[in-house]
This record gives C-alpha cells, sequence and structure tokens, in this order.
C-alpha cells in the first residue's frame, strides 16, 4: 500500500521593526525593517476521502450559496442559544443549579481531533517586505524551493496552503497572477493555494460592531454602550476598537452580558434577579430533563431578542409590486415603486406612512437586540476558534460578509467571498475539507484552547522581535535574522521547560472573564431597571440613535450586492476555466 505523507500548511506575515539610531549621522540612520516571518502547522484533519471529487464549474454555483440560507439560520439560532445558557447560568442566581446542563463546548465532527496538541515549526525569517511585489514573488519563490515537495522537473507533488491575513493572501494572489504565464509550478508559483486567515478578519468585524453601537453623543442615553462605560468608569473602552482591541472587547463582553441578563428579565416578566425561575420538577429532573428545558427557554429568548432580520432577506432579490387596484407592475426599487403610484395611479405619497411607523417603533428595543444579535455573532466566531470548528467559522464568515460590504471594507468582503468560492466550487474535494477544517491551531491540546492561525504567528513574530532587539539595534542583521527564526521553536520550549520546573503557574487557554460583580450590577440596573431597553414600547428611542432599525442591513442594497457576487463569480470562472485548460495541455 502506498503512504501518502502528512500535509501541512504554511501561515506568514511581515515582521515590522523600527530601529532608532541614538547618536545619529550619515553612516547611522534609524531603520525601517520590514522582513516575512513564517511557520509550518500539520493539518489536523485529513481530505484524503474527498480526493476524488472534482473542482466545480463556479457558474453553476447560485448566488444563494455565499449567503446566509435558511438552514444557516437555524443552525446559527441553536448556537445561539448554548452561548445564551452561559451567560444566564451564571449572572442569573436560581440558574446556578443548570450550570451543568449548559453545554460548555459545542461538539462537531472533529471534536476528538482537534484536543491535540498541534504540530508547529518555526520557521525562518525572509528578509523580504512583501508590500513590494518582486520581494513577494521571491517569498514564494523560496517557500517553492524549500518547504513545497516538488519532483526533479519543479512539478509539485502536492499543493500547500499559505496561509496569511487579508494583505498576505492579496499579495500572493497578484504575485501568481504575474508569473501565471510560467511552463513549470516554480514558475507559476502555483504550488502554493492562498489561504485567508481569521483574526485579523474578525477584529475588523468588532471593530464594525463597534463602530454600529458606539456614539460619544450617547452618553446621555442610559443603557447604551458609551453610556454604561461612563457609568463604571471604563476609559478602556471608548477607545480606538482596533489599536485597542482587547481592551474594548474586554468591556463589550460585560456589556453583552448584561444585555442578555436583562432581556432574560424582561422575558421572563422577572422584577428581580433573585427571583425563583425553575421549576422544582425541572431542578429535581435528570441532566437531559435540565438540559432539554434551558435548551427550549434559550432557544426562545433567541428567537425574540438575537436573531436579526437583515440575514433572512438576503438570499433573495426583493421586487416591489405596484400597490394600485389592478396594476401588475413590478418596480425595482421601492422609491420607483412610489414614483410610479403616484403620477400613473394619483395615489398619495407612501413615504410618509412608512415614516408614520417608524416612529412608532421602539428604537430603544431596535439597538438592544442588535446589540445581542451582534455581540452573539462574535461570540460564537471566537467560540468557533477556540473549539477548532472550522464549518462554524466559514458560517460566520457568511454572516459578515454582507456587513463587511456595507461598511465599506470592501476588500474583507471580497476575501470572505473569494473564501467560500474555493471551498464551493474552485478546489477539488480534498482541498476544499482541509481549507475549512484547518483553521486552528493549539499548544498544548485540550477543549476549547484553539486559537486563529494567524495570532500564533503574532506571538511568535512578538518572541521573534524580543530575540532580535536583545542583540542590539546595531547588530541586527538579515544573518542574524534567520538565525532567530529557526530559534524561536527551542526558545519557547526552553522558556516552558524552566518554567515547570520552578513550578510558575502560568494560566492556560484564553482569558478568563476579569470584569468587576459589582460593575455587571451596576449596568444592569442601568439597562433593565433605568433604561428598561427590553419591554416593549412604541415611540421610544435614544437621542443618539434616534431611528435605530433591528434590520443592521437595511441600507444594503441587495440588488446591487447580488450583481457584485454575479460579477466575481464570472471573473473567477473564466480564470478557472483557463487554469483547467492549461493543465489538460
Amino acid at each position: 500500500m502506498k503512504l501518502t505523507p502528512d500535509k501541512y500548511q504554511i501561515i506568514g506575515d511581515n515582521i515590522d521593526l523600527e530601529i532608532r539610531a541614538k547618536h545619529m549621522s550619515s553612516i547611522r540612520q534609524n531603520q525601517s525593517i520590514h522582513w516575512f516571518n513564517m511557520y509550518a502547522v500539520k493539518d489536523a484533519v485529513s481530505g484524503r476521502e474527498y480526493a476524488t471529487t472534482e473542482a466545480t464549474n463556479l457558474n453553476d454555483i447560485p448566488e444563494s450559496t455565499f449567503l446566509p440560507t435558511p438552514e444557516d439560520n437555524t443552525l446559527l439560532q441553536t448556537d445561539f442559544a448554548f452561548l445564551w445558557s452561559r451567560v444566564i447560568v451564571n449572572s442569573i442566581p436560581d440558574l446556578e443549579s443548570l450550570r451543568t446542563a449548559a453545554v460548555w463546548h459545542i461538539p462537531h465532527p472533529y471534536s476528538e481531533q482537534m484536543q491535540q496538541p498541534s504540530e508547529q515549526v518555526p520557521l525562518s525569517i525572509i528578509c523580504r517586505n512583501e508590500n513590494k511585489s518582486e520581494e513577494m514573488i521571491a517569498i514564494l519563490e523560496e517557500i517553492h524551493n524549500k518547504y513545497l515537495p516538488c519532483l526533479d522537473d519543479d512539478e509539485a507533488t502536492k499543493k500547500l496552503f499559505f496561509g496569511g491575513d487579508q494583505l498576505t493572501d492579496e499579495r500572493c494572489r497578484s504575485a501568481q497572477r504575474a508569473r501565471a504565464d510560467g511552463d513549470t509550478t516554480l514558475q507559476k508559483l502555483s504550488g502554493l493555494v492562498p489561504k485567508l486567515e481569521d483574526w485579523h478578519a474578525f477584529r475588523i468585524a468588532f471593530q464594525v460592531v463597534i463602530k454600529i453601537l458606539r456614539s460619544p453623543a450617547s452618553s446621555v442615553d442610559k443603557g447604551t454602550f458609551f453610556a454604561n462605560a461612563n457609568c463604571v468608569n471604563n476609559s478602556n473602552a471608548k477607545k480606538d476598537a482596533l489599536q485597542f482591541y482587547a481592551e474594548v472587547k474586554e468591556f463589550f463582553n460585560m456589556h453583552l452580558d448584561v444585555y442578555i441578563t436583562a432581556a432574560t428579565l424582561s422575558h421572563w416578566k422577572m422584577d428581580s434577579i433573585n427571583e425563583k425561575v425553575v421549576p422544582e420538577e425541572v431542578k429535581n429532573g435528570t441532566p437531559q430533563e435540565q438540559r432539554k428545558w434551558l435548551h427550549q427557554k434559550c432557544l426562545e429568548l433567541v428567537e425574540n431578542f438575537a436573531m436579526l432580520p437583515s440575514f433572512k432577506r438576503l438570499e433573495r432579490v426583493e421586487s416591489f409590486l405596484c400597490r394600485a387596484d389592478g396594476c401588475t407592475k413590478v418596480l425595482q426599487l421601492e422609491a420607483t415603486r412610489r414614483s410610479h403610484e403616484s403620477h400613473v395611479h394619483g395615489r398619495a405619497d407612501q413615504h410618509t406612512e412608512e415614516s408614520q411607523r417608524q416612529e412608532e417603533e421602539d428604537h430603544k428595543s431596535n439597538y438592544g437586540c442588535a446589540t445581542i444579535g451582534l455581540g452573539l455573532l462574535l461570540r460564537n466566531a471566537d467560540d468557533a476558534v477556540r473549539e477548532g470548528d472550522g464549518a462554524r467559522i466559514i458560517q460566520v464568515w457568511k454572516f459578515l460578509m454582507p456587513l463587511f460590504k456595507l461598511h465599506k471594507h470592501n476588500k474583507y468582503a471580497l476575501a470572505a467571498l473569494r473564501l467560500q468560492a474555493d471551498i464551493y466550487s474552485l478546489l477539488p474535494g480534498d482541498l476544499s475539507h482541509e481549507l475549512i477544517w484547518n483553521r486552528t491551531v493549539t499548544n498544548r491540546g485540550g477543549k476549547g484552547r484553539h486559537m486563529s492561525r494567524d495570532l500564533r504567528l503574532e506571538h511568535i513574530n512578538k518572541v521573534a522581535k524580543q530575540a532580535l532587539k536583545a542583540q542590539g539595534a546595531m547588530n541586527i542583521s538579515e544573518t542574524l535574522a534567520q538565525r532567530a527564526g529557526y530559534a524561536i521553536g527551542k526558545v519557547e520550549k526552553l522558556i516552558t521547560n524552566i518554567e515547570n520546573d520552578l513550578s510558575l503557574s502560568k494560566r492556560k487557554g484564553y482569558h478568563k472573564s476579569t470584569y468587576c460583580m459589582e460593575d455587571f450590577q451596576t449596568l444592569l440596573t442601568q439597562v433593565f431597571d433605568e433604561a428598561d431597553i427590553f419591554t416593549p414600547n412604541s415611540g421610544r428611542s435614544f437621542t443618539a440613535f434616534p431611528d435605530f432599525s433591528r434590520d443592521i442591513l437595511h441600507q444594503l442594497d441587495v440588488r446591487a450586492f447580488h450583481r457584485w457576487i454575479q460579477h466575481y463569480k464570472k471573473l473567477w470562472s473564466k480564470d478557472q476555466s483557463i487554469t483547467l485548460r492549461a493543465s489538460s495541455e
């Protein structure tokens, strides 16, 4: 029997250093160094059983495949219910007896494999800058020469995924297009399959959510993000969401837990967090009965407060039928329909009626529901990464793509579309399966201890920078950088062994929730008692968010969004056809 070697992926990103000369002269200047660091990680999941499945024609894939479907929404609701239950069994005293009934690790087909430590090897630092086209080509050539299994004629025996952030992914694809007329795998740089990693993209998604929910003008609106930050004097929450990602996210997590708890109290018509809500027969029931009761209650809460209508309407292009009696004309835009009805049928402009309906909406409740829906979407992304649940990560990408598009993060929207196109059409079955399920890495193994692969590279880069700076600014050279790159793995292992020998305790896994329970209670009073955000009351609104819609994508032109998808489908399908013809010749 022929043995197939294990597969691995290479993850890369720029490592940036600023060296400032203490005594500047004509020969001693400040330096801005931009090199490229990499590491390799062995695949935890193999796609060999799908190797016979060939890539399909992208034109045959409907646009709805790339958008949230009813099945996706159902799965998302179930995931949200699991996440919701984790909050309320900790925040509502009467539910603490059901902590064991909550699902703390959502299972998936490869849960067992993901509990094993990842096999990873830091590679050398390449002294090239990925932002320069010719140097990016040199980086890819070095990867092909050193790390890609090839035959004597420079033809690759198998392809490897090359992962990175959006910039690295874009630069790699550009370099491959520039060398597409080559004859061999090395000349075409086609032995690597560009792969977008998750951590940088999810940070951008968090920035978008904070932009939607945070406004300095809302400091007078009790219960809003900014007002809550003021209430507990948390200045970190007001910082730039991208630059101070961890600090802002720490407060946002508490803010989200407060909203989930307040929504639960309102839905169950509880006057106090200390009221009894769990029936005695449930408390005395079997673990299965307790879990069933808790999950059903959380599904109801999620349906009422967390499921955003935006994602349920994206898969279809809406048309507007004339509302005049006997007229069957269909218009493409709401504004066009109003104009048609006014000029052709003499009907009064319906815009005032819609404005009146908007005034009767409960915009405070809309803000609260959007906070929970968006917050749980981000939390679901983090939880999927921790569990190494590739299918759930890809599902999150589906929901984030229209959000990126609406808020002008066009490159991330395009990257999300390309990721799905690779999975559903452009890649053969084995590579598609591996692209889905090999997206995370874990140093120690165990449940819920994975991280995104580009985040792991950030950790490696931090050690590399410390190693380089320790040599002295004037001693940094390309030779030293390459030696440091090879040594990082050994240095990390040495540090770990020393810590173990000295019995130095170190918290493992992700950062636990560290927010102050006094602050939590203070904010719960603001949101539940004073602002009463989740008790329906038409006509309410916040000063800073007077017309806040629960439909967070209401400004997205769905028709144009579908045209955008169709455009890139045609473009990539054409590239796919050219590649297939070239490979058959």
